[in-house]
């Protein structure tokens, strides 16, 4: 714990019963297979995907919100999408749109998108333009990209951005 400010937050999410970085900082989860599995998959070995499946109350909001926590610690960007009738997950840009939304930067408040590629050097522009010219992703991203890394005008950032 680092303050009183963090226990009071984590008495509060476990009245609530919705998980806090706090408490889930504090308790840590039980699983501890799925949990070094998935330290062993942010440390670069292969593995199979992780899937979460349980009975209502069973704690897996609080099982990826504690995954989560632990990618933050080690420097991961983070994001958390709920599928549902908002976000139908066969519908591939309102999914990566809730991804990018709900993207979370360790160290870093706001929206993560903005939030790195305002600190972000010309190198790691010039690194995701090679990126997107050798994979196949669309032509529309490429010159957006373009535009974004050409241009000093803020405003026209922040919609390239929010287009992203």
């Amino acid at each position: 714990m680092n303050s009183a400010l963090d226990t009071r937050r984590t008495i509060e999410a476990l009245r609530s019963g919705v998980p806090s970085d706090a408490a889930v900082r504090s308790l840590g989860t039980t699983q501890q297979a799925i949990k070094e599995r998935f330290l062993a998959s942010l440390n670069g070995v292969q593995g199979e995907p992780l899937v979460v499946e349980a009975n209502f109350g069973d704690g897996k909001s609080h099982l990826l919100h504690s995954l989560r926590v632990l990618a933050e610690a080690e420097g991961f960007v983070t994001s958390t999408v709920v599928v549902g009738p908002d976000a139908p997950i066969g519908n591939a840009q309102v999914i990566l749109k809730s991804i990018v939304e709900g993207a979370r930067a360790p160290g870093r408040t706001g929206k993560a998108l903005a939030e790195l590629s305002a600190t972000s050097n010309r190198t790691a522009i010039a690194d995701l333009r090679i990126w997107a010219r050798d994979s196949e992703i669309s032509d529309r991203f490429r010159a957006l990209l373009r535009i974004y890394e050409a241009t000093q005008d803020d405003e026209l950032r922040a919609d390239i951005l929010n287009d992203f």
